[in-house]
């Protein structure tokens, strides 16, 4: 995003990447797994620049 996070903004994009991972890149699972809703998550991904296919392709990269 080219803007520095806060640690706590890192933490919510680090989690928000697991959670990712951890549904095989299904937003909705993933935001049932965060308790957040769908547009939150949405948002979130968008707020911190995160693509869907980066997050499954790094999931393979350390799972695979």
């Amino acid at each position: 995003t080219g803007e520095t996070l806060t640690p706590m903004e890192t933490l919510q994009k680090q989690a928000i990447i697991d959670a990712l991972e951890k549904s095989q890149g299904n937003v909705v699972h993933a935001s049932k797994l965060l308790g957040v809703g769908q547009a939150t998550m949405y948002r979130k991904i968008k707020r911190y620049g995160l693509t869907l296919p980066s997050v499954s392709a790094r999931s393979m990269q350390l799972h695979g």
